[in-house]
């Protein structure tokens, strides 16, 4: 269903090094999981981060801003706010701001970073949404949820079909979906009998499920696979790069895409040009100026001039949000700038 080399297991590696949650984020599975391109927020925050074994706050600058201690679990943090979790008679989730003060407070079994100022929360094994000041939309009786895209959250509702929410907590488009992903470009990728296409907000199918596989909305494109080859179309169902097909195809982002034409992976720009060549054992989209790629082994960050920031040397990493990248090297946390330099070097 999704192209799963273009997406390393880094989110979920980084999340269970600082939150052992066994399923961590397994609400909903299928289309929209782990998606990479969702808008990237560089609002000043916190970075959780490790420090002697103990759980902490950074600032950009590297500088301890919170020190966690008693805390057992945290989450990435996003539109100024870093939930952070401690139990007292069961699960409570802090929200730090960017000055290492608790915003708000709620008591919830699972709790995740703001989405255009709307966070989701599990309590009682049901999903609802609070605000940015802990107030609640909806009660909670979602069997799934996903973040707020383009005003719309894809939620599994109680007779566990997929459909749309919108921010007042109505839901505008029914629960009849296999499954459906994010909305992007006015676009959500919905799946009927292993077949792939896309619907706008109102619900309508815009685009008739034909494909065999297909990604999210992108920089305006979405990578799509009928039989054995990949490639782009836009929003009406056209294809921008003519009769071009690859082998693989990741998300437009920044203008570059990464593309397997042979057996490695490169970057294309808007046209179909190579920007990259093919170079990379997995590569990901471009966020701020950077893209993810693996070398061999380990990962790195190239320029859109493929140029790389530094060796490849991180078991894992991250995409850059913020002007920062969570790394991993030898099971251990750090954070990196956009020319590579530590901010935060690994350490326990």
């Amino acid at each position: 269903m999704r192209h799963d080399s273009i997406r390393s297991a880094s989110v979920r590696a980084l999340l269970l090094l600082l939150l052992p949650l066994a399923a961590v984020g397994c609400d909903v599975v299928g289309i929209g999981d782990d998606t990479p391109d969702a808008p990237i927020d560089t609002s000043e925050r916190l970075y959780p981060a490790v420090q002697g074994g103990d759980r902490v706050l950074i600032d950009k600058t590297g500088r301890v801003v919170v020190d966690l201690d008693g805390y057992n679990g945290t989450r990435e943090g996003a539109e100024g706010l870093t939930p952070a979790r401690f139990w007292d008679n069961g699960q409570n989730w802090d929200y730090y701001d960017a000055q290492g003060e608790v915003a708000f407070s709620i008591r919830a079994d699972d709790a995740y970073a703001p989405s255009e100022g709307l966070i989701r929360v599990k309590l009682d094994n049901k999903w609802t949404f609070v605000d940015t000041e802990g107030r609640f939309l909806i009660n909670p009786y979602l069997n799934g949820a996903r973040d707020f895209s383009e005003g719309f959250s894809r939620v599994r509702t109680p007779d566990w079909g997929y459909g749309l929410m919108d921010r007042t907590g109505a839901i505008v488009v029914e629960g009849e979906f296999d499954d459906l992903g994010d909305m992007r470009a006015g676009r959500a990728l919905f799946e009927d009998d292993e077949s792939y296409g896309y619907i706008d907000a109102t619900g309508a199918r815009v685009i008739e499920a034909v494909y065999d596989e297909a990604r999210e909305f992108s920089g305006g494109r979405a990578a799509v696979r009928q039989g054995q080859r990949w490639f782009y179309i836009d929003t009406s169902d056209n294809r921008p790069l003519g009769s071009t097909t690859f082998i693989s195809a990741g998300d437009y982002a920044e203008g570059l895409a990464p593309v397997r034409t042979e057996n490695k992976w490169e970057y294309i720009d808007e046209s179909g040009a190579r920007r990259v060549e093919p170079l990379f054992d997995e590569a990901r989209p471009f966020r701020e100026g950077r893209a993810a790629v693996q070398i061999g082994d380990f990962w790195t960050f190239i320029r859109p001039d493929g140029t790389q920031i530094r060796d490849a040397e991180f078991d894992e990493v991250e995409d850059f949000s913020g002007g920062l990248a969570a790394v991993i090297a030898g099971e251990q946390l750090g954070y990196i700038d956009t020319e590579g330099a530590y901010v935060w070097f690994p350490r326990d």
